[in-house]
């Protein structure tokens, strides 16, 4: 097999899924759906793709095209089964193998399924729970500044903190090894946010005091009711209180003020969060290493809409490269071809994608010959 004569390694996998927009309609269409997606706006069509890729020069591994409303931890274990499938025709032992995901891959029914099989995992933890969210406050600021996990130091820098992680499915426990990271920038990026949403909060709440007196606001009622409406609809109006209140003279007011209490709890988990794995010999400077180098999925596998018209047509295109080919691999798929055959039958077909890439390119020369003749007035059949 391809994965055999090219010596791919398959120690590392990284899992993801990538969402493209799609312009136009799409009535009769399976797959183009509104949904979310944290590259692009829920108000978009979108489909999404699940990716598997080697950590070894990025080599796709699987492929899977879904439905724009798909969401990710629905996605997984589906591609779990297909990664077994894959590693059985391979030969190569599941046991050895380690699949790194992102934060929209794990909960408490996937860990021990990855479990079950027998196959090891490494994950971002979204703390929806509130035993997460206990994890998460637990480790005290200054545990962070002694055990780094990279040479920068604060906005620039990462540290970690190991901690046991329990999952509940199903009348089924079982303990991972969890680690507790702080992201320098990422704390930073957030509490810039916040920020300014607290700035355009109080300007909101500035605009309704300016309004006082006018019609549909005179009454301490009505006023309230306005504060209320800027509140609920911002994403920090619940580190902010406001009250609308009548003065010894009859006259209308608004104040406003910063829920001190409220805000100290939201900047405890600033930068926090989870990464969990079931494999033991994962030291949390790995962890940290691994859990990154997933993001270079993005940038070694590039995958576009090639057609306008979403059918049993949809049709992608890959570029790959891989350091071990020595060259760049450029072809055209149909998504259920790239599913159905892997990436065996891709990388057997070498020499056809390299004559695919020939002929493009001579065909671009002749292109650009018949322009060229045409602005001297003169036509080539």
């Amino acid at each position: 097999m391809a994965l055999v004569q090219f010596d791919i390694d398959l120690h590392f996998i990284f899992y993801d899924l990538t969402a493209l927009v799609m312009q136009g309609d799409y009535p009769d269409s399976e797959l183009v759906d509104y949904g979310f997606a944290h590259n692009t706006p829920s108000h978009k069509q979108k489909v999404k793709e699940a990716l598997s890729v080697s950590s070894d020069g990025h080599v796709p591994l699987d492929a899977d095209v879904l439905s724009g409303r798909t969401a990710d931890l629905a996605t997984v274990q589906a591609n779990m089964e297909r990664l077994c499938h894959l590693l059985q025709r391979a030969g190569y032992p599941i046991d050895q193998v380690l699949v790194i995901g992102d934060r929209g891959t794990l909960n408490d029914e996937l860990a021990l399924t990855y479990d079950k099989k027998g196959l090891k995992y490494l994950a971002g933890l979204k703390a929806s729970q509130k035993a997460h969210v206990e994890l998460l406050k637990a480790v005290p600021e200054e545990q962070f500044a002694r055990q780094p996990l990279t040479t920068e130091r604060g906005h620039d820098g990462h540290s970690g903190r190991s901690c046991p992680v329990t999952f509940r499915h199903d009348g089924k426990t079982a303990t991972h090894h969890g680690l507790v990271l702080l992201s320098g920038p990422m704390r930073h990026a957030v509490r810039q946010e916040r920020a300014q949403q607290l700035s355009a909060l109080r300007a909101e709440l500035a605009a309704v005091r300016s309004r006082i007196g006018q019609k549909r606001c005179r009454s301490v009622k009505t006023v309230q009711a306005r504060a209320n409406t800027c509140l609920r609809r911002s994403p920090v109006g619940h580190l902010l209180r406001a009250e609308a209140y009548e003065t010894a003279a009859s006259r209308v007011e608004l104040r406003w003020w910063v829920d001190t209490d409220a805000l100290w709890h939201a900047m405890q988990t600033d930068g926090r969060y989870l990464l969990v794995t079931n494999d033991g010999s994962l030291t949390p400077q790995r962890m940290f290493e691994l859990y990154r180098a997933k993001d270079g999925v993005e940038k070694y596998f590039g995958c576009n809409g090639a057609t306008g018209c979403e059918s049993a047509q949809r049709s992608f295109l890959y570029i790959l490269c891989h350091p071990k080919a020595g060259r760049m691999i450029y072809a055209r798929f149909r998504s259920e071809d790239l599913i159905s055959s892997g990436p065996a039958r891709m990388f057997l077909q070498r020499e056809l994608l390299r004559s695919r890439l020939t002929n493009m390119q001579r065909q671009n020369e002749r292109d650009d010959h018949r322009l060229g003749s045409m602005r001297d007035g003169l036509v080539i059949p």
